[in-house]
């Protein structure tokens, strides 16, 4: 009886363990940090590309007969490249041990949606046409699964989207097959396949491309895969400034590319709490060269505003920018009298500029340029000794925040 209840124990304890087929992400090993590469093959890049993470292969001539953008490193039959042979294999395999939850038959899209959590396969060589849809159901990490027992193609322009939480680098497909991008498609998740890889003209892949064995092309693609902890890699924003002329405040940023990218919104806000959108600049979609952009606010907000950008893809992904802060030039403005200079010297913000928040300093130089005051400007009127001074001409600054924000010529009798 004692071992009767034994084993009914372990039977109810075994069924609380969650199973490897519920969503489960491979040993990626050293291929976390590839966007393509393959352990067995050719890789010739076609046309114009720009490709965020390492790409390479184990065996194989690296063709380059167009161009090549590349944020991040290319391994040739080198240590890196070795170990990603063997680890590539060792995630096939990880992904064939799933258990299958639910059968799908071909072709997939048609804006069918598949939550995480489930073991899909299809039995069959595959087609995507449409639109597939992979609802993350708002839930951190969830993990999406699809095993297909033969080749996978994607009609021309046909998508992945990705909604409610769902990110590209927790999304998996096994490919017992080749595996080929339709021109203009978008295609997301992390494909491990057995055969070769190709992406056709102005494909786009959000993940990797993985081949246990088989060649590898592009052709004018953006690939964009994972970091080594399975975060997506950004679209790259080299530069975001903000800068206060007048009474406006002129926002300047550069992208050194553009992968699907649809626009950008810019956002300001007075709290850091609530932003708004005040512009909305096009994108370029996809691009290899560095493009400048700019964006004058004739109506920030008065003390300091806080802005923001918020690119969006085509499909509605969305990143931000880091938030950059600026300070209004309209509080920024004083009168300093009586000029030729007294006994006391008032410094006064000028009507209509009221900020109770002022953190200064007011400068005056000889004409050395030797300093000879050096006092704190934090309230509406700030008193200064100026008794001492010789007889002579005077240059003075204010400076707020470390930026000189004011000067001018003052004289001595």
């Amino acid at each position: 009886m004692k071992k009767s209840y034994s084993l009914i124990l372990v039977s109810v304890l075994w069924s609380l363990i969650p199973k490897f087929s519920y969503g489960q992400v491979p040993t990626l090993g050293a291929t976390d940090s590839f966007a393509l590469f393959t352990a067995v093959g050719a890789f010739t890049v076609n046309g114009a590309n720009t490709i965020f993470g390492d790409v390479g292969t184990n065996k194989g001539a690296f063709t380059i007969s167009g161009s090549l953008t590349l944020s991040g490193t290319r391994h040739v039959q080198d240590t890196v490249s070795s170990i990603a042979a063997t680890d590539v294999s060792t995630a096939y395999t990880d992904l064939t041990t799933l258990t299958c939850d639910s059968t799908l038959t071909t072709p997939l899209g048609n804006n069918r949606v598949l939550v995480p959590g489930v073991v899909y396969c299809i039995t069959t060589a595959a087609t995507l046409k449409g639109n597939l849809i992979l609802d993350g159901q708002s839930t951190a990490g969830s993990i999406f699964n699809i095993n297909i027992d033969g080749a996978l193609s994607t009609d021309s322009s046909s998508t992945v989207t990705l909604i409610n939480g769902a990110s590209f680098c927790n999304v998996f497909w096994q490919v017992n097959g080749a595996v080929n991008l339709g021109v203009s498609s978008v295609f997301k998740g992390t494909v491990i396949s057995n055969g070769a890889i190709s992406l056709l003209d102005k494909a786009q892949l959000y993940g990797r491309a993985l081949s246990v064995a088989g060649a590898i092309s592009t052709s004018n693609n953006g690939v964009v895969g994972c970091d080594v902890s399975g975060n997506p890699l950004p679209i790259q924003l080299i530069k975001f400034t903000a800068k206060s002329i007048d009474e406006y405040v002129r926002l300047d940023w550069s992208t050194a590319t553009e992968i699907n990218n649809n626009y950008f919104s810019v956002q300001r806000s007075v709290d850091l709490i609530t932003f708004e959108e005040v512009a909305r600049v096009s994108g370029a979609g996809n691009s290899s060269v560095i493009l400048n952009y700019s964006f004058i606010d004739y109506y920030p907000h008065k003390t300091f505003s806080y802005y923001r950008l918020k690119q969006t893809d085509f499909d509605g992904n969305f990143t931000y920018s880091d938030i950059l802060k600026v300070k209004d030039r309209r509080i920024e403005t004083f009168s300093i009298f009586p000029n030729p200079i007294g006994p006391l010297t008032t410094i006064l913000l000028k009507e209509g500029t009221t900020s109770k928040n002022i953190e200064g300093e007011f400068r005056l130089y000889n004409i050395f340029g030797q300093e000879i005051i050096k006092t704190t400007v934090s309230e509406q009127v700030t008193k200064v000794k100026t008794n001492n001074l010789i007889s002579g001409i005077y240059f003075y600054k204010i400076i707020i925040d470390n930026e000189i924000i004011q000067t001018g010529k003052m004289i001595s009798n």
